[in-house]
C-alpha cells in the first residue's frame, strides 16, 4: 500500500485566501484532474469577486458620465455579481457548502 501523501501544486496567481482554500480542499475533496480544475475555477472566481468588491468600495456603486452627467451603475458591480455566481455554483458542484446570505468569511466555507 502506498502511504505517500499526494502533493497538489497550487495554481499560480491565486490570492492568499484562495491559496489557503486550495491547500484545505485539494486532496481531501478534490483530487481528480476534473475536480482540481473546478476548484481552480471556483477560487479564481472568488479572487475576481473579491477584487471587484474592493474596487467598488473605492469607486462607489455608481459612475457619472463626464459628458452628460448621467449616473450609471459601476460596471464592476456586474463583474462582482457574475464572479460570485460562478464561485457559488462551482463550490456547490464540488459538494462544498457556502452560505451566500452571510458576509463572506473564510470560516463560512465548510470543508468536510
Amino acid at each position: 500500500m502506498d502511504n505517500k501523501k499526494q502533493i497538489f501544486l497550487v495554481p499560480s496567481g491565486l490570492s492568499e485566501k484562495s491559496f489557503g482554500l486550495w491547500n484545505s480542499v485539494a486532496g481531501r475533496r478534490a483530487s481528480s484532474p476534473e475536480r482540481l480544475a473546478l476548484l481552480e475555477i471556483a477560487l479564481r472566481a472568488l479572487d475576481r469577486a473579491s477584487e471587484a468588491s474592493k474596487l467598488i468600495q473605492e469607486q462607489g456603486l455608481t459612475t457619472i458620465t463626464a459628458r452628460s452627467g448621467a449616473i450609471h451603475v459601476n460596471p464592476l458591480v456586474k463583474i462582482e455579481r457574475e464572479a460570485w455566481a460562478v464561485f457559488v455554483k462551482t463550490w456547490h458542484e464540488l459538494g462544498l457548502r457556502f452560505d451566500p446570505v452571510k458576509p463572506f468569511r473564510l470560516e463560512d466555507l465548510k470543508i468536510e
